[in-house]
């Protein structure tokens, strides 16, 4: 038998066509390049804009602790995982403990999210790619939580690499693919508690998979070859054993903190306790927080879900489907519901939407699944320009939510304004009374006497900060001796209110 005539009976991959010709490579390389550009500029436009979060803050503070003493403790109470801080350490390390060096790091990571989006062509179709590429470039959640430091843009971008790496396992039949896949779930269990949640839907996606796989089979699927078969168990048991070491090693703070890796697995506990008391809202509120933000996405995702149930001929979006909704579902049954937890359900549903597109293209033509794309597109941006730029402070909008108001930064700068004039500049004495006062310790990180106590103290420091709702006690404890200057809009309705000592000045900046 001729070599051309094996080759021709070797069964066909399960794979789906390749759609790239729907497009040129050089085009779909070119709307690539766009959509990088686009994503690069709408993640790195005026980076500090949006002052940090309590959460950032907080962050922040195991990060500084790490960089400048070499310490960092996973205390389960604390609840989410070691990756941000260890993956920060290295930009840091490079730019600065800055709000750049830091914001920098989840906006790394969701530009690498797209990239493997990008790279999932062949399964979405060239068309299909692009549109899924372009929505997560201007996605309202997608760009407002790669601009935050917090854990989420690791913990999905980490989501996507396990799925594309199990992918290419099953298409190429290479076992060296697991290597990558048990990393990337090593490193979902090191970034989040919510791990649970994640890994139990796609175990749930992928066993209903193999359900339809059996009801409805598809034909042929190439065998594992001789050399293959005797690679699978040795690679699998390498991938195992990196999953291990991977894991441990974050938790472990590289082995310098073993109880870490105990506590690692009594977070499930405390965060099942903390989900049902904190952060309670409706069962419907992670769609509503999609819907008002994302609904453009949220429409093209259910109808390329529909025409996936109905065609039949996709299974990687038929499983993105079951990945999406099924982790909608998840976090929505769960009492404890935040904004950022919805981009777990995003990203997976960012993918159909996409291979809706590709459905209008090949079903209705090129114009047809451009305007589409093009309303959805334009639809889309105006929501993220809206939560991103103009109302990030605006706790009425999705994504919003405990923000620090834009006065905020106003009030450091008038800090920094009086230290100037005293001429004691970082070495001004800041006594801050003010109950919630995160994220004042990020932004006073430089000035060794800056004191947060949280409630009323006896000081002489040139420069005291309160809240609105202490005014009665602030005047009649320090009124004899500090002059107000102004009240700047923080959060949570709980004004701040900064003053400065009588004997400084004549006449204090613009007192009220």
């Amino acid at each position: 038998m001729s070599a051309r005539a094996s080759k021709s009976e070797t069964p066909v991959r399960e794979v789906p066509r390749d759609e790239n010709a729907d497009l040129p490579v050089r085009t779909w390389w070119l709307g690539a390049l766009g959509i990088a550009l686009t994503a690069i500029a709408m993640r790195f436009y005026d980076i500090g804009l949006k002052p940090f979060h309590h959460d950032e803050s907080v962050n922040a503070y195991f990060l500084r602790r790490l960089l400048e003493e070499g310490i960092f403790t996973y205390d389960p109470s604390n609840y989410h995982g070691p990756t941000l801080p260890y993956f920060s350490l290295v930009s840091a390390s490079i730019f600065g403990l800055n709000t750049f060096a830091l914001r920098l790091v989840p906006i790394l990571f969701g530009l690498a999210t797209i990239g493997i989006v990008l790279a999932l062509c062949r399964r979405l179709g060239s068309v299909g790619s692009l549109a899924a590429g372009s929505l997560m470039a201007v996605s309202a959640g997608a760009v407002f939580h790669s601009r935050y430091f917090i854990h989420e843009m690791m913990l999905v971008c980490f989501t996507v690499a396990l799925v594309a790496s199990v992918l290419r396992f099953l298409e190429r039949r290479d076992g060296l693919w697991l290597i990558p896949a048990g990393i990337s779930a090593a490193l979902i269990f090191a970034t989040k508690e919510t791990c649970i949640i994640t890994l139990g839907v796609l175990l749930i996606a992928s066993g209903m998979m193999l359900i339809e796989r059996r009801l409805r089979p598809s034909g042929p699927v190439t065998p594992w070859s001789p050399v293959e078969k005797r690679r699978l168990p040795w690679a699998g048991a390498i991938a195992a054993a990196l999953t291990i070491f991977v894991s441990v090693a974050f938790y472990s703070s590289f082995f310098s903190h073993a109880q870490g890796v105990k506590d690692s697995l009594e977070t499930f506990a405390i965060w099942a306790k903390t989900g049902e008391q904190h952060h309670v809202h409706p069962w419907y509120q992670h769609l509503k927080w999609l819907w008002k933000a994302e609904s453009a996405i949220l429409l093209l995702a259910f109808g390329g879900s529909l025409a996936v149930l109905r065609r039949g001929e996709n299974r990687f979006v038929l499983f993105g489907a079951l990945w999406g909704w099924g982790t909608l579902a998840a976090y929505s049954l769960v009492p404890y519901k935040t904004p950022w937890l919805s981009l777990n359900a995003l990203i997976p549903l960012t993918l159909v939407a996409g291979y809706a597109v590709q459905i209008f293209h090949r079903s209705f033509g090129r114009v047809a699944a451009w305007s589409v794309l093009g309303v959805a597109l334009v639809t889309t941006l105006y929501q993220s320009v809206q939560v991103n730029f103009v109302r990030y402070d605006d706790e009425t909008v999705p994504y919003v939510y405990a923000p620090t108001g834009r006065e905020f930064l106003e009030m450091m700068d008038q800090v920094e304004r009086i230290g100037r004039r005293m001429g004691t500049g970082t070495q001004t004495g800041v006594t801050v009374v003010y109950p919630d006062y995160w994220p004042m310790p990020w932004y006073l990180r430089s000035y060794p006497k800056a004191g947060f106590w949280g409630q009323m103290v006896d000081t002489t420091e040139p420069v005291l900060i309160g809240s609105e709702a202490q005014r009665d006690e602030l005047e009649s404890r320090y009124g004899d001796r500090y002059v107000r200057i102004r009240s700047y809009k923080v959060r949570n309705g709980l004004d701040a209110v900064l003053f400065v000592r009588k004997d400084l000045f004549d006449r204090p900046l613009n007192p009220e």
